[in-house]
């Protein structure tokens, strides 16, 4: 499904279309108060595997667009009413996320967000008139990880991991001796500032998600002022999930972890079995409130978990640190996190048996770690896993190859990085018979990994002996299964009978 927005006047649509091969490289105007063909605005200029994402601005004249792979980006912010000329490039933002543009006096204002070496954000705001643009760049300092930013009536909103909770900030939109800088609201949980568009009446809105529980609304008016939101989540009802936050040490470097339970047991500690979720690609990074269904698995007496290694998501460098070359340093963090949390080294946690899941690049790091310390882990769930990757890799005719090339290196030009792979491939180095019950869940509409990498990974690994379930999607994709909440039921149901 592509990328497609609505003009505020309700007369365009602006939508990303696909090329021959089915990647989205177009960006393609069709004009609802009259007839004619679509037209094209934009073509994707980041070489093979790039690709056009875009977002609408919070100024509803303007839609920000990003054109590149999975972790590079170039963005730019196009006018809608003046789609011929060459739209604005946002230098400083490596994200949709991470910029915004606004209104000030009547006047566009660019803003984005760009964290330098030492982890200090600064936030560049660039106001345009007919004298010229203006620019002003200002130190906000170590407030985290900016993960969004949205220019709104009542100030510049940053949304910002710090530790082990999610922070919502506010800076003025420009700095004036009465302005004051603020967090808004801050927890454990996932707050989304995508709702703030539609509340301009109002001034801004955050909605809070947290996993097992309904979600919060948090509303400001223009002044800053907070207001009442009827049927809202109250502030002091009783925690759905108990939680932990634990900090591993790994090679000089403190891999977070956070762990959820019941609270019906203990809110102190937990005993029992505990499911990890990993990932480590991409600089993504994995929250407990975004596991579907979590309630369903501590309900049932499991103790779920998602560990940050590095590769994925992070404070600065944490991607970098284990990419390319450097993937082994994935394998190892994971490895470190399963030891000290099934060794008993967290004061209050004991864990009885242990689980791993990962879909795509997260089933390559539980692959991996089957090979070697599958002892360690009870069972696994791999979906769509990067199983096979030197293959892929080194095949010129994939569309996605260039932007894997740019997560995982390019083997052909980086001895290193086909080194590491070799190293950790799962099914290169599937030797012998795993002691891990392994449920692999597969489509075979999978684009982005084919197929057949699951399928030949489970027919050597039940040629060893080992105990590897198979379940195949008919008509599913690389993110979605068929069959929806129930599919992700039935493999809740598995985790806890395995």
């Amino acid at each position: 499904m592509p990328d497609c927005l609505l003009s505020a006047d309700g007369n365009r649509i602006v939508y990303v279309a696909a090329d021959a091969r089915g990647w989205p490289t177009t960006l393609r105007v069709r004009d609802l108060d009259r007839r004619g063909p679509d037209r094209t605005v934009l073509v994707s200029q980041g070489g093979a595997g790039s690709r056009l994402r875009i977002r609408r601005a919070s100024n509803p004249a303007y839609i920000l667009v990003a054109d590149g792979v999975r972790s590079h980006w170039r963005v730019t912010a196009l006018e809608l009413a003046a789609l011929n000329r060459p739209p604005t490039v946002l230098p400083r933002a490596t994200s949709l996320e991470r910029c915004d543009v606004g209104l000030w006096r009547g006047a566009p204002l660019f803003c984005e967000l760009s964290t330098d070496a030492v982890g200090d954000t600064h936030l560049t705001v660039t106001t345009r008139s007919p004298i010229g643009d203006r620019r002003h760049t200002r130190r906000l300092g170590r407030i985290g990880t900016p993960e969004d930013l949205r220019a709104t009536d009542a100030g510049l909103l940053v949304r910002a991991t710090h530790h082990s909770e999610e922070r919502v900030l506010r800076f003025p939109l420009l700095p004036t001796p009465a302005a004051r800088d603020e967090i808004l609201v801050h927890g454990p949980g996932r707050f989304d500032l995508s709702l703030t568009g539609f509340a301009e009446s109002v001034g801004c809105v955050v909605l809070e998600r947290c996993a097992g529980q309904t979600p919060g609304v948090h509303a400001w008016d223009r002044t800053g002022s907070r207001l009442a939101v009827a049927d809202s989540v109250p502030a002091l009802a009783p925690p759905a999930l108990a939680r932990k936050d634990v900090m591993v040490a790994a090679d000089n470097a403190r891999v977070p972890v956070s762990l959820a339970w019941s609270p019906t047991t203990n809110t102190a500690g937990f005993t029992g079995p505990l499911v990890l979720f990993v990932y480590g690609a991409y600089g993504v990074r994995l929250s407990l409130d975004g596991i579907d269904g979590i309630r369903a698995l501590t309900d049932a007496g499991l103790a779920v978990g998602v560990v940050g290694v590095r590769g994925g998501g992070g404070p600065d460098g944490w991607h970098e640190a284990g990419r390319g070359p450097r993937r082994h340093v994935s394998v190892s963090d994971l490895r470190a996190a399963v030891k000290h949390l099934r060794g008993g080294s967290e004061p209050g946690i004991k864990v009885t048996a242990l689980g791993l899941v990962g879909a795509s690049a997260g089933g390559f790091l539980v692959g991996a770690a089957l090979n070697q310390f599958g002892a360690d882990v009870d069972v696994a769930v791999m979906t769509n896993g990067f199983l096979d990757p030197i293959p892929t890799l080194l095949d010129d005719t994939s569309p996605l190859t260039a932007s894997d090339r740019d997560e995982w290196g390019d083997l052909r030009r980086c001895p290193r990085a086909y080194r590491a792979l070799a190293e950790l491939s799962p099914y290169r180095n599937l030797t012998t018979c795993l002691t891990t019950k392994t449920l692999l869940l597969v489509s075979d509409g999978d684009r982005q990994v084919s197929p057949a990498q699951s399928l030949k990974w489970c027919l050597r690994a039940r040629a060893l002996g080992s105990d590897v379930e198979l379940w195949y999607f008919p008509d599913s994709g690389h993110s979605r299964m068929s069959g929806g909440p129930r599919a992700t039921t039935a493999v809740h149901g598995w985790l806890v009978t395995a």
